[in-house]
């Protein structure tokens, strides 16, 4: 592995981690929309260069090898990848803005609305009261920006849903935050261990002895 493709992988990282610190601040879906597409490119890159950096020594050829295989089956790694072409490449969009919402009840409970009205803005109101002495689960999900599903159109079609697992465990959230969270300790991690690849040239030891000269 070359010392100078790990280096520049590692800034790469940097930069992913960067854009993910502009998705958690991001205050309207523009500045999330920017903020996503330097995430996808930045993380995306980091595959080519350790691959290109990998190619020239047989050991760290087939370590990428693996690596590369285990990417090609994770959900997650495979969304992003996927998700990233479809922005380069594509016109359709990779995130939509998904609007707030609200839930009165979960499955199981009893609810009793009464006096629902509705204003000239659309602005709805209702009184609730409790069923057996016990008021009912209410749900408040704000606007926030929502993955969709991208399309990859250059190798024969295939449409690649936002991922629910990752190295084998169930993701809590499907969310972009949490999934560049995860995928940024996977590059790190990923650069790391390409590290330990690296090979250095031989030391050359020299012995020299006095001589005097009379």
């Amino acid at each position: 592995m070359k010392k100078v493709a790990v280096e520049k992988a590692r800034g790469r990282v940097n930069r992913a981690a960067s854009a993910m610190n502009g998705l958690e601040k991001s205050a309207d879906f523009a500045s999330f929309s920017i903020a996503w597409t330097d995430f996808l490119l930045a993380a995306n890159s980091v595959f080519s260069i350790l691959e290109k950096g990998a190619k020239d020594n047989a050991t760290s050829r087939q370590w990428y090898g693996g690596k590369k295989k285990q990417c090609r089956q994770d959900p997650l790694i495979r969304y992003l990848v996927q998700a990233r072409n479809a922005d380069e490449h594509g016109i359709e969009p990779v995130a939509v803005h998904a609007p707030g919402s609200f839930a009165i009840g979960a499955p199981g409970e009893s609810v009793l609305l009464s006096n629902i009205t509705v204003n000239a803005a659309g602005h709805t109101t209702a009184l609730v009261h409790s069923v057996g002495g016990k008021l009912p689960t209410v749900e408040v999900q704000p606007p926030h920006p929502k993955l969709v599903a991208v399309y990859d159109d250059r190798f024969g079609g295939e449409w690649f849903q936002p991922p629910t697992k990752h190295l084998g465990m169930k993701l809590p959230s499907a969310t972009p935050l949490p999934i560049a969270r995860l995928m940024v300790r996977f590059l790190t991690n990923l650069v790391d261990e390409a590290a330990s690849y690296i090979r250095y040239p031989p030391h050359i030891v020299l012995n020299i002895s006095r001589t005097t000269i009379s």
